[in-house]
């Protein structure tokens, strides 16, 4: 059983991006496009989140490697959660002068979103360009070379992204990588297909083993070699660890397979994807008690 209360914050620092994927869900949220979170006020909300015990924190947007203070951002967090697991999630498509100093500023680990493995299908995908392209392959190519292994995201879609996933498959399993193939959240394919498609590509892996996550939901990795391809096999909505879980409309169609709370850029507080009506207004509080007390509500 999850405890109702999210151990795993998930900080998305800005809205900007440089890519156009069609099938971003933007965590949910619905702020202006441009905006960024302000490291004062972050300073302050991590301050009443202090009491939360939290054990793994993740910076996104948007991109997250676009923010213009994300230095200090880093520092701050750092301040207040000196040993939690800070992990970041990128398209990678950034300066890799901006990906090195956040690894000398206190950042642990990268998830680096793959939109499009092959400079054509990122171009139809994202509309990544020719340079975006290659900074992404120089930011891939320095975190495998030192060994930051970093966790690499891929959104499936269906027969049309097969042969793209293939290329990639097969070029991380030749690098050791760790793959974690999606799907886009619109609910026509199931962890079952995602496997498939892997088994597919790969053949039968050498072991399947259940992975548990102290901070989220626990996941299936595939070993082939030293290469794992992890499937989110769990939703949230099958564990229902909040109280608003039991009656909730969005119940049967949750297929998030994270147990995280979100902060967003404006000090909303959000228990999970689909649920923003619930979402707890930190520019309002003044004590880390009133935030423990509204989550133990949820």
């Amino acid at each position: 059983m999850l405890n109702p209360i999210p151990r795993y914050l998930r900080i998305q620092i800005t809205e900007r991006c440089g890519l156009k994927c069609n099938y971003c869900h933007r965590e949910g949220a619905d702020v202006k496009p441009k905006s960024d979170m302000v490291p004062e006020d972050l300073g302050r909300w991590l301050n009443l989140l202090s009491e939360m015990l939290l054990g793994k924190i993740k910076l996104l947007g948007g991109e997250a490697f676009l923010h213009p203070h994300l230095i200090s951002i880093l520092c701050k967090i750092r301040d207040v959660f000196p040993t939690t697991d800070l992990s970041v999630v990128t398209n990678g498509c950034v300066p890799l002068e901006v990906v090195k100093a956040a690894l000398s500023n206190g950042l642990d680990r990268i998830n680096l979103s793959l939109h499009g493995f092959t400079l054509e299908e990122a171009a139809v995908r994202s509309g990544t360009s020719n340079r975006q392209f290659h900074q992404r392959m120089r930011v891939l190519d320095y975190l495998l070379a030192h060994s930051y292994n970093p966790k690499l995201n891929y959104v499936y879609r269906g027969e049309r992204d097969f042969s793209d996933l293939h290329e990639l498959l097969h070029w991380a399993r030749s690098n050791n990588a760790t793959m974690n193939p999606l799907d886009d959240l619109n609910g026509h394919l199931t962890p079952e297909d995602m496997k498939a498609v892997v088994k597919r590509i790969l053949g039968r892996p050498d072991e399947i083993v259940v992975a548990p996550d102290p901070y989220s939901l626990p996941t299936e990795h595939l070993h082939y070699g030293k290469m794992i391809v992890e499937i989110k096999h769990e939703r949230l909505g099958k564990f229902a660890p909040y109280h608003m879980c039991k009656s909730c409309s969005q119940r049967k169609i949750c297929r998030e397979g994270i147990h995280a709370a979100r902060l967003t850029p404006d000090g909303l507080l959000v228990p999970c994807m689909l649920r923003r009506d619930q979402a707890f207004d930190m520019k309002k509080v003044e004590n880390p008690e009133d935030v423990l007390t509204w989550w133990e509500a949820i």
